[in-house]
């Protein structure tokens, strides 16, 4: 059976085409041959159809596709797409050719200046192929006349088919203007194609350059790399001119305002990297918007984003220049506020970056790392960097180095090895040499007189330890090194003082020569810090803020008495005990004092304390068991007390007897902060340690049960893992989740108090009255909320928080709409849902409020008010859309009726009932929700003076004016002023009434009840 496809050729109008050529062509891919389906070539018919037969059985699968080439005589028009053999065989497809002709041969151009705006006479012309973008296409120069018209006319009746895409050159007296991208030929034809250029031969011309170098990720040069650059608009990217890298990856591109299309206006430009194939892009630099007339623009090829200069660079090159002629050691903090104002840089960054070159002098070490350890460390305190630790070095630079705050050639994890290896080889070569500037450490080890020698061993194993700091202690304490505990200790107070002090090189000084005993510390108050502060006129340093210096320094006192007790929490509660005669705890103070490592969090006293620890057992009247006793008690106490203030807690709970958890919980809460309370304590923290002691006491006595034999068989319970504190009570009292629950579904959670007020409400009447027939409290609630007897008691109802109004809209909703019933009002969703629209909604109300008059604030129109949101976050306006629709293409009739009115309504946001109302005659009925449609409802009776005498006059109350309006008495006499609504200049009468004992004399009432106004129904 023969196979056959008809091909039906037309041109671009439907009129087909005869005696146009047609081969069908095989191109198989393997062999890389194109083979001729058939030995002659075909010709269309005066229909425009040819017919292809062939008897081939094997037609799918010597030829499984094809495509098809038309010629007009001998020489071809096109070739068209491939086609599947298997899908168009035995079928008939139509392929179209534009045809150029009559009234349709001429290639039309029109050019005007870009800079004036004006036709551009006189320029050049060329039609080039856009397949090469070298073959002139136009056989002679064609050039604008006076209108900046050009036309050439084509022989060639299928040009725009032979040459699809063409690009255009012009020139002004032989000089390239411009040239266009790509574009497709048919639409010069019927049509006129407008280019705006720069034709001016006067013009100013402005050079420009764009330069930089070209590296590869791992930075080394890219030589004969293209490099183009281009001027981006919106959806548009014009080429502007391009070059090639040299050896060194650099390149360099001068061009000028008339290739940029934009006189010496700013625009907005950006640069590709092409591969040496010429197609390939290996990387596009970031849009530079309003770019400079020099613009250097570095690239890296690399899969890595383009991340641009680091944050350390930035402000490096700012801050150099501006402070080229400056001594920073000499910079003052008005200096730093002036810089910080004029160079948009916050004053906390220019002060890290003067630390930064000053560490840098002083150090030797890389500014780049100096600048990621003082953005980790939060301080520009060496001293404080130096105390991080290897680990800490390594983690603050390879941070800094992957967030971009700086740039250093390497790997992360290369690049802060070597960083930490600097730093530490910093510290053993400055301790041991004399240096001009002496290091902040050097100089508090020669306070506490500690040797070189000393210092080294115990910097370089401070920064190289990765363990935790008792570890680390010992550690010195141990051979090879075996550290006295002095000296330990000394070094010790300098590692704790130096951050008590925020890294203050002074203040730690003065702590370790001015304090003989870290009691001493502990004495001082919050102002008394200051005061010393003050007088030692000590730098403040940077991480305390205010306004002024005395609240600086406030601040910096309040974390002195803070950081004191939390690094000597158990000697600082101490001295707090032995210096308060209303405490009575006999030898605390010596026990400590033999025991300093003796911690009230963390030692134990179960394990024979007698053979552990060091007692006064030289004192008179001492017995080593009591007072491991109320040692015991004081440990109890301990645990209860806030992270920061302990001792006054303390005392409220040692002084009345409250030793442990469980006798805190057996006073209650009431109780307890009854006597917080007048303590002057706070009654938050004592909520916290009665909570903090039920817990205690809860887990005591799970642990009691969970051992006592009096509940079970030893034989068949064992001997449990005592961390495992509720493994027996599940087995005595049953499931313990009562114990572990979330807050929503504890009795002590708003669900549960809930339910209690509920259940009030229903079993007491609304007065204070046994009487049956009263109403019940839950009668009224329902009538004002029948959603929350609906309410499920679950956890999304309880924790999840629902905007106020939310809840408001809701009950009106439903009392618009007359639908009551509350039990679709669940809580669902997240808060951020919740929180961006209502999750309940009932549309037919705002339906309903959309023809409404009344109140005045009416009509709303919620899906407008929508809209309007939605719209204004993309920068738009229903106005915008409405002049934006088209008008009609087969006539003269928009596709809004009225469109600008349409318009100008949708700036006003007057919705359509509105607009009605205003340009029709409403009714009083609907403006004030009368009763009928008469202003009687709104009329009062005054009496006036009307000349000489009193009159009696009907008026519109003003009271009942105000109250219909919404209108406030201020607003309403501000409308009387505009002579639109008040034409006539009516004014406000206030009733008289006559004077006490007098009958001839009056007196005027300043009561709005007693104001009105001569209004008729046209005023209203």
């Amino acid at each position: 059976m023969a196979s056959t496809l008809t091909l039906q050729v037309n041109d671009q109008n439907g009129n087909p085409l005869a005696n146009i050529g047609v081969e069908l062509h095989s191109y198989n891919t393997v062999t890389g041959v194109d083979i001729k389906m058939h030995s002659n070539t075909l010709l269309t018919a005066s229909n425009g159809r040819v017919t292809f037969t062939s008897n081939d059985p094997n037609l799918l699968s010597t030829y499984p596709s094809f495509y098809i080439q038309l010629y007009e005589g001998t020489k071809i028009i096109k070739a068209t797409e491939t086609y599947i053999t298997a899908k168009v065989i035995n079928s008939t497809q139509t392929l179209v050719l534009f045809k150029t002709g009559t009234g349709n041969n001429t290639f039309q151009i029109n050019v005007q200046d870009e800079l004036s705006g004006l036709a551009a006479a006189g320029v050049d012309v060329k039609i080039l192929s856009g397949g090469t973008g070298e073959i002139t296409l136009n056989s002679s120069t064609i050039t604008t006349d006076t209108n900046g018209d050009a036309d050439y006319v084509v022989s060639d009746q299928f040009f725009a088919e032979r040459n699809p895409k063409v690009i255009l050159a012009f020139r002004v007296n032989s000089e390239l203007r411009h040239t266009s991208e790509l574009m497709d030929s048919v639409d010069f034809f019927g049509q006129r194609v407008k280019f705006e250029i720069i034709s001016s031969t006067t013009g100013h011309v402005v050079n420009r350059v764009v330069c930089g170098t070209i590296l590869s990720a791992d930075e080394t040069p890219l030589a004969g790399k293209t490099v183009k650059a281009y001027q981006v608009s919106t959806g548009n990217r014009e080429l502007i001119e391009s070059t090639v890298t040299g050896t060194d990856g650099g390149y360099y591109i001068l061009y000028n305002q008339i290739q940029i299309a934009g006189a010496e206006t700013a625009f907005d430009l950006q640069v590709d990297v092409v591969d040496t194939n010429g197609t390939t892009v290996l990387i596009k630099s970031p849009i530079i918007l309003n770019s400079n007339l020099e613009e250097t623009i570095n690239l890296i090829v690399s899969e890595n984003a383009y991340t641009g200069p680091a944050q350390f660079t930035t402000i490096d090159d700012v801050l150099t220049r501006e402070t080229v002629d400056l001594d920073l050691a000499a910079i003052t903090d008005s200096d730093v506020a002036l810089l910080s104002r004029k160079l948009n840089l916050g004053m906390s960054d220019i002060t890290r970056w003067i630390a930064v070159k000053d560490l840098n002098d002083r150090t030797g070490i890389s500014s780049e790392v100096i600048y990621a350890l003082l953005i980790s460390s939060g301080d520009n305190s060496f001293a404080n960097i130096l105390i991080q630790g290897k680990e800490r070095i390594i983690s603050a630079v390879k941070s800094a180095l992957t967030t971009n705050q700086i740039k250093i050639t390497g790997t992360p994890d290369t690049v802060a090895e070597t960083a930490a290896v600097a730093v530490i080889n910093y510290v053993t070569t400055t301790l041991t040499t004399n240096a001009t500037v002496i290091p902040d450490y050097k100089q508090l080890l020669d306070v506490k007189s500690i040797s070189a020698a000393n210092g080294k061993i115990f910097l370089t194993k401070l920064l190289s330890h990765e363990g935790d700091e008792a570890s680390f202690w010992e550690l010195l304490a141990a051979a090879p090194i075996s550290f006295s505990t002095t000296l330990i200790d000394q070094f010790k107070d300098i590692t704790k003082y130096t951050a008590i002090s925020s890294g203050s090189l002074g203040l730690t000084k003065k702590l370790l020569t001015d304090f003989s005993s870290k009691g001493l510390l502990f004495d001082k108050t919050v102002a008394q810090w200051e005061a010393y502060l003050e007088s030692n006129d000590l730098t403040i340093p940077s991480d305390f803020v205010g306004e002024t210096d005395a609240e600086k320094r406030h601040a910096w006192a309040q974390h002195l008495v803070e950081s004191l007790e939390s690094y000597y929490p158990t000697a600082h509660l101490t001295r707090k005990i032995s210096t308060d005669a209303e405490i009575t705890i006999n030898y605390l103070d010596s026990f400590i004092t033999l025991n300093p490592n003796f911690d009230f969090a963390t030692s134990s006293l179960l394990d024979d304390p007698a053979a552990n620890y060091n007692f006064p057992t030289g004192s008179s009247g001492f017995n080593t068991a009591v007072f491991i006793e109320t040692l015991k008690s004081v440990k109890r106490v301990y645990s209860l007390l806030p992270p920061k203030g302990k001792a006054p807690y303390f005392k409220l709970l040692w002084n009345n007897n409250l030793h442990s958890a469980i006798s805190v919980s057996s006073k209650g809460e009431n109780r307890l902060t009854t006597l917080a309370t007048a303590a002057g304590l706070d009654a938050n923290i004592t909520a916290d340690i009665y909570r903090a002691s039920e817990r205690i006491a809860l887990q005591s006595i799970v642990s009691y049960l969970h051992f006592t034999r009096d509940l079970q068989d030893v034989s068949d319970m064992g001997i449990a893992d005592t961390s495992n504190s509720n493994a027996l009570m599940s087995d005595i009292f049953g499931s313990q989740d009562y114990c572990q629950c979330e807050h929503c579904q504890s009795v002590y959670g708003p669900a549960a108090y809930l339910m209690d007020l509920i259940n009030f409400c229903e079993n007491h009447n609304s007065v204070a009255d046994s009487s049956s027939t009263t109403s019940k409290f839950m009668e009224f609630l329902k009538n004002r909320r029948p959603d929350i007897p609906e309410l499920l008691l679950n956890c999304k109802n309880t924790n999840q928080a629902i905007p106020y109004l939310d809840i408001v809209n809701e009950v009106l909703e439903r009392k618009i709409s007359g639908t009551p019933n509350g039990s679709l009002q669940q809580t669902e969703g997240d808060q951020d849902d919740i929180e961006a629209y209502p999750q309940s909604l009932i549309p037919a109300v705002y339906d309903t409020l959309i023809d409404k008059v009344y109140p005045w604030q009416l009509p709303f129109h919620l899906w407008n008010e929508e809209t309007d949101a939605y719209l204004n976050i993309v920068d738009t306006t229903r106005e915008q859309i409405a002049l934006q629709i088209p008008k009609s293409i087969t006539s003269t009739i928009n596709f809004i009726d009225n469109q600008e009115l349409k318009a100008a309504l949708c700036f006003l946001k007057i919705v359509p009932k509105l607009y009605e109302k205003l340009t029709g005659t409403p009714t009083l009925l609907e403006l004030y929700k009368l009763t009928t449609n008469n202003i009687s409802e709104l009329q009062t009776s005054l009496t006036i003076l009307a000349g000489a005498t009193t009159s009696i006059v009907v008026r519109i109350s003003l009271l009942k004016l105000l109250q219909k309006t919404g209108l406030s008495y201020q607003e309403f006499l501000q409308y009387l002023t505009s002579r639109f609504i008040n034409p006539a200049g009516k004014t406000i009468d206030f009733n008289l009434s006559l004077a006490e004992g007098s009958t001839t004399e009056y007196i005027k009432s300043c009561k709005l009840e007693d104001a009105g106004i001569d209004f008729n129904s046209a005023d209203l």
